[in-house]
């Protein structure tokens, strides 16, 4: 038999008193104390308090209109020769999605093995050219270097979660 949870507790027992009444047994008349002795244990005479619900879609449509997507890494012009602009531009395959994925990591700023590590994981699906791979030491810092000043602090925070849905029950 299915579970009544989802009727209030008034309802359940109004249910079981009906069946009561199908079957062949002593129905004894000491039910006003039996009702007390129910009303004590699951407090009916105080009401059914239902706790808020939300559908799905609506959730999901409140979410959508405050989730705040990351901005992209800005790639450097090509007229801008120095070391960080060329590692920019030859290790960065899709700006929106490297942007996106620092902006789930928030210390990719300060640890340059956490960097390395983000950058490297899941290569092009990242947004990084899997030539990241080959990178030397002091390529992975100036690479770091010029992705801490070209992203602005924002992007490393990640996306805007919403503080509380409300909703009228």
């Amino acid at each position: 038999m299915p579970s009544f949870d989802t009727l209030p507790p008034k309802d359940r027992f109004a249910l079981a008193q009906y069946v009561q009444t199908l079957g062949k047994f002593d129905h004894h008349d000491d039910q006003a104390a039996e009702a007390k002795q129910l009303d004590a244990k699951y407090h009916l005479s105080a009401g059914h308090h239902t706790p808020n619900k939300a559908a799905i879609s609506v959730v999901m449509a409140h979410m959508a209109a405050e989730y705040v997507a990351p901005p992209a890494i800005r790639i450097p012009p090509a007229s801008d020769t120095s070391a960080g602009a060329r590692l920019c531009r030859r290790l960065i395959a899709d700006p929106v999605r490297a942007g996106a994925v620092l902006s789930q990591v928030p210390d990719w700023r300060t640890g340059l093995a956490s960097f390395a590590r983000v950058a490297a994981a899941g290569t092009p699906e990242n947004g990084f050219r899997p030539a990241v791979a080959t990178l030397d030491r002091a390529e992975w810092q100036t690479f770091h270097d010029e992705l801490v000043a070209q992203t602005p602090i924002a992007a490393a925070q990640g996306p805007v979660r919403p503080a509380s849905l409300h909703t009228n029950p």
